[in-house]
């Protein structure tokens, strides 16, 4: 998604001159909003719609309801934030920093999850995270390379 947006920003012809890195964004959320929402209420329709969620509202009270909404509402807002930031990063870099960046985030991701929350990590653990990362890096470059 990003490096196919930032495909779609070198080419002004394309998206003119009034198109940046955050209206980019915001279209491919807005596009993949709508045709997902058809497939979304076939497949979960009963749960939202139906008995389960109005269940649960009875059951646990609004005061619960409201508060996993805000929770979720919160988490919405700030996956847009975090992703938007990459976007404009993205029109500012090259491909390859990006990638490389984006490969260093993941690995403060996991030592951070490790020295802030303090989960423990095996040696096991170790080697499937730096495996991942690896694999992270290199398919980011040669994608980037290859295409």
């Amino acid at each position: 998604r990003n490096m196919i947006g930032k495909g779609v920003m070198k080419n002004e012809k394309l998206v003119g001159r009034n198109l940046d890195a955050s209206n980019i964004y915001a279209l491919i959320c807005i596009t993949s909003g709508i045709v997902l929402l058809p497939p979304m209420l076939y497949m979960e329709g009963a749960i939202v719609c139906g008995g389960e969620l109005w269940a649960d509202v009875n059951r646990e009270g609004w005061e619960h309801t409201k508060y996993i909404g805000l929770v979720v509402l919160r988490s919405v807002a700030l996956y847009y934030i975090v992703n938007e930031l990459s976007y404009n990063v993205l029109g500012m870099v090259n491909q390859v920093t990006y990638a490389v960046t984006n490969t260093l985030r993941r690995v403060a991701i996991i030592y951070g999850d490790v020295f802030v929350i303090g989960t423990a990590l095996s040696l096991t653990s170790q080697a499937g995270s730096m495996l991942a990362v690896a694999g992270t890096l290199a398919y980011s470059l040669c994608k980037t390379k290859f295409g």
